[in-house]
């Protein structure tokens, strides 16, 4: 989260050495960092400057037609976050597409079909979205052995399914996606299971099932040092542990919570975290 120590590094220790080197190439991957780490700050349009205007030209230049697509792929996200969908999708469908077909990349194919599937669910288009991940994507992950993907498009498929109120077809494919993260060690992914389990179980008013999901998940983030999850999870698990009458482990749970959520400078998880905290009777301001 130290974004202008990162900043730094790249402007004064990488780039100077790669211009004296004449190493276009490195030049524009590095500025290509520099243009996350603008977008992590909230800075879309110089994101979007610095993609467009220094990265892409180097790429076209250079003949370097996967790296552009890329680039173009970024600049697809960025256009997604203004809200402009339609922008973002054609550029997935124009740019990038046609580049991994040319060179056979089916697994870039596959990633870029996931992305237009997301942006088929921010417009509303369920059952569409749904079609593209087990129709498309889900089959080209099974084919390449990728089960990592696999399990991240079950997941998908689960979300899918409890947004119909199935919340049965939910959990079993939640429960294949544990599996699977569980065989490859993924931490990171177990946690995220767990939570969307707790989720469907939450959605069927069973918190005794969700709650220890819910604890397992939040205690893998902190191994991982995953702040933004810390962050969500331990908002939902105070809330449940308050209501619980268990107070003093709430407080714990909400303050670490609460410490997360500043770590990342996300405004509304501070203030959630800080009004149950409030009301645990562990407020900062006391």
């Amino acid at each position: 989260g130290e974004y202008d120590e990162a900043e730094r590094i790249h402007r004064e220790d990488a780039l100077p050495v790669y211009e004296r080197l004449g190493d276009i190439r490195s030049e524009a991957l590095t500025w290509g960092k520099l243009a996350d780490l603008a977008e992590r700050r909230g800075e879309y349009a110089e994101a979007e400057r610095i993609h467009r205007e220094i990265v892409l030209p180097v790429f076209e230049r250079l003949g370097d037609v996967r790296e552009a697509a890329v680039t173009w792929v970024r600049l697809a996200d960025l256009a997604e976050q203004r809200g402009e969908y339609d922008e973002a999708e054609r550029i997935h469908r124009e740019d990038a597409l046609p580049v991994y077909e040319r060179l056979g990349d089916i697994r870039s194919e596959a990633l870029t079909w996931r992305r237009l599937a997301d942006l088929a669910e921010r417009r509303g288009e369920y059952a569409e979205a749904e079609r593209i991940h087990r129709e498309i994507v889900l089959p080209v992950f099974e084919r390449l052995g990728d089960v990592r993907s696999v399990a991240v498009v079950w997941g998908r498929l689960a979300d899918f399914a409890q947004r119909r109120g199935d919340y049965d077809e939910a959990a079993h494919l939640q429960n294949q996606r544990l599996d699977e993260n569980t065989k490859l060690g993924d931490l990171d992914g177990i946690a995220a299971a767990r939570w969307d389990l707790a989720q469907t179980d939450l959605a069927r008013q069973d918190r005794k099932s969700a709650l220890p999901n819910i604890v397992e998940a939040f205690q893998i983030l902190r191994q991982i040092q995953r702040a933004d999850g810390i962050a969500v999870v331990g908002i939902t698990l105070g809330a449940l542990l308050l209501a619980d009458d268990q107070h003093d482990l709430a407080r714990e749970v909400l303050t670490e919570s609460l410490s997360a959520a500043r770590k990342i400078g996300a405004d509304e998880l501070i203030t959630a975290a800080q009004q149950l905290l409030d009301q645990a009777g562990g407020s900062e301001n006391q």
